[in-house]
């Protein structure tokens, strides 16, 4: 994938400024370093062990939301992005964004947008290579947010489809004209 995909012999762009749409995420600020970090206040809350997306859960049901509120949040938001921003297949949690995850006040000013959007182009680009080599093509792995290609579909594809084929487009519902009656409370 160079940019996009070849659907009926047109190439459509995949951009960063779709993984915004999709979810949300500024495509602007600070860019992450994607290097693995053992310093962190998130990852010293795990004694030097193996993290996994279970043993995040079972902290975070230990953890007093009263008394341990940062370190709460810092692992909630670790989960987050684990399960749902940078997923991977492997049991075990990367640790890259461990260190942005320190400053809560500051979370907002990195490129998260970018770093979703580079982990999904770069794991396709993989997967592409792999099936044009013929290695693994009875199962790929996809790493990175899958949702952002399925909302990038709903809006390239079915536009497309829609303005070939003279149909209206249901999805997604937040294109739907709204028709507001009275509300009865």
């Amino acid at each position: 994938m160079r940019g996009g995909f070849v659907i009926e012999g047109k190439a459509i762009r995949f951009t960063p400024l779709d993984v915004c749409y999709a979810l949300g995420l500024r495509i602007l600020g600070q860019k992450f370093d994607l290097t693995e970090n053992t310093k962190s206040c998130s990852n010293k809350l795990f004694d030097g062990r193996v993290i996994s997306k279970q043993s995040i859960c079972d902290k975070l049901d230990k953890l007093s939301r009263d008394v341990d509120v940062e370190d709460f949040c810092r692992l909630y938001i670790l989960l987050g992005l684990e399960e749902f921003y940078f997923p991977t297949s492997s049991p075990n949690v990367q640790t890259w964004y461990f260190k942005y995850l320190d400053d809560l006040d500051s979370i907002g000013k990195y490129n998260w947008g970018l770093a979703v959007y580079e982990t999904l182009s770069k794991s396709l680009n993989e997967g592409a290579q792999k099936m044009r080599k013929g290695t693994n093509t009875a199962q790929l792995h996809i790493r990175g947010c899958a949702v952002v290609l399925q909302v990038w579909a709903l809006e390239h594809v079915l536009v497309q489809q829609r303005t070939s084929t003279n149909f209206p487009m249901m999805f997604p519902r937040m294109f739907r004209p709204c028709k507001v009656s009275s509300y009865v409370g």
